[in-house]
């Protein structure tokens, strides 16, 4: 699965954390190794900034390569100036990716808490509508 999941990323990244691990012999310490090896990846390729990466990351999972190689050279050009709303936005258009599907753990959560909100606002509602 460590393996698998840092494949999506880049064959050569996983081919690379395989043979660490049988040359070092830390299987213990896999996923912290491969959690190592993916992040080495994502900054060298995509920078510091948070947002990017996450981006970066979830654009390989999903295949979009090519948005990521023109993410890499957004960031190689812009460098820490880089506004990560607006290439985010640029490349979801570009390519034709709905954003739906890269927010939707955002939405998910927001979903969430907007259902026990509304639950709490309608015990508020029905507790002072008795006092009344």
């Amino acid at each position: 699965m460590l393996y698998n999941n840092l494949h999506q990323l880049s064959p050569e990244v996983a081919f690379t954390y395989k043979l660490y691990l049988i040359e070092s012999k830390e299987f213990n310490l896999a996923k912290k190794i491969a959690q190592k090896f993916e992040t080495d990846f994502l900054v060298k390729f995509f920078g510091s900034n948070r947002k990017i990466r996450k981006f970066a990351k979830w654009l390989l999972k999903n295949g979009h390569r090519n948005a990521a190689v023109d993410l890499n050279r957004a960031v190689n050009v812009l460098g820490k100036s880089i506004n990560s709303k607006k290439i985010i936005i640029n490349l979801l258009k570009e390519y034709d990716i709905k954003a739906y599907k890269y927010f939707r753990l955002d939405l998910g959560i927001i979903l969430f808490f907007s259902f026990y909100f509304l639950i709490i606002l309608m015990w508020l509602y029905e507790k002072y509508k008795k006092v009344e």
